[in-house]
This record gives C-alpha cells, sequence and structure tokens, in this order.
C-alpha cells in the first residue's frame, strides 16, 4: 500500500502498472494535507526529532543535517518497535540485526591515510568525528576535519569518551565542550 498526493508524475499509467505488476495499492490523498497521512508524518517527526536532538547534543553546524538523519534513521531501524513486536530491520530482513558495530555518535576517530593519498613526510592517520554508517557497504561514515568532507572508512579507531573536534564550527573550549572526558569552561 502507497499513500501519494494527486502528482501528475505519479499517477501515470506506466507508474499505475507498475504498482499493480507488484500487487501495489495506491491511494491518493489531497496536495498539502499532512494530516491524511499520520503513520508516515508521525514516522517523519520522530526521525526529525532524533535528528535535531543530536545536532543539539554534538553541537554541529545544522548543515550536518543530511548525514545526522540518516543516523537518525538507521538507528531508528534498529531499535524495537512495539507494533511489530521487533526491530523495523528484522521485520524486513528476517534476521535479528548486529549492533556490535554501533559507535557514539560524534565521536573521534582516527584512521590510516592509504599510501596513494599522501606524501612521504605526510601523516599516516587522519583524524575527525564519526558521523553515522553505510549500510550497505559495512562502512563508516567519518567527517574528515583536515579535508573537511564526508568519507567512506572501514580501518577506524574510535575515542568513545573523546567527543567533538575543535576545528568543526561550533565545537571548541568556548562552548565548554567534552574533550578528554573533562568539561572545559573559559
Amino acid at each position: 500500500m502507497i499513500f501519494t498526493d494527486n502528482e501528475s508524475s505519479l499517477l501515470t499509467i506506466d507508474f499505475q502498472g507498475c504498482l499493480v505488476g507488484r500487487g501495489i495499492q495506491h491511494y491518493t490523498t489531497q496536495a498539502y494535507s499532512s494530516e491524511m497521512n499520520g503513520e508516515a508524518e508521525n514516522a517523519i517527526k520522530q526521525i526529525v526529532q532524533h535528528a535535531s536532538a543530536m545536532i543539539y547534543q554534538a553541537k554541529i553546524p545544522e548543515g550536518f543535517w543530511p548525514q545526522v538523519v540518516r543516523m537518525a534513521t538507521y538507528l531508528k531501524n534498529r531499535s524495537p518497535h512495539r507494533a511489530l513486536g521487533m526491530t523495523p530491520y528484522e521485520a524486513w530482513f528476517d534476521e535479528k540485526p548486529s549492533l556490535e558495530h554501533l559507535c557514539i555518535f560524534d565521536c573521534r576517530y582516527y584512521g590510516h591515510i592509504e599510501k596513494k593519498n599522501k606524501t612521504k613526510w605526510e601523516s599516516h592517520t587522519m583524524e575527525g568525528v564519526f558521523m553515522g554508517y553505510y549500510a550497505s557497504e559495512g562502512l563508516y561514515a567519518v567527517y574528515n576535519v583536515n579535508k573537511r568532507v564526508l568519507v567512506k572508512k572501514r580501518d577506524v579507531t574510535f575515542f568513545k569518551n573523546v567527543m567533538g573536534h575543535p576545528t568543526i564550527e561550533g565545537y571548541g573550549l568556548a562552548l565548554g565542550h567534552n574533550i578528554l572526558g573533562k568539561r572545559f569552561e573559559l
């Protein structure tokens, strides 16, 4: 079952045929009336609330919201759901999700830099903060503070008691951010 507003691209004969061929019932609602699709709106609201709390707690700029929403969704899909009696992941894949790889959002990481990406005299490690997972690939999404980009890494070491990084806007001692497990105020 799928609910959409009356978007013309979703009402084409080709799309309707695709849905019918897969046994999916299509219901349309009035445009701009989110209250007509309460379950989806509630799920989106919960994810946004979790992501907002993560951004606030980590004191990271709002520009990181896409990655934070992915992380909140990843965790929600691996959390027990009262109506299902299991996790959404378990309902979809018919197996319990492994939670051994879970890490604290925004903790500091150090990762190995491959030889092809550095000169002889450069550091062999990169540093930054943990931002999430690439579920389909078994990789971590980490923010490289030196290059200011999100990268996919497998070989990382997390320091779960060190949160954030002082070079990211919003971090730093002036904000009383948690550094090495102690709170510093200036």
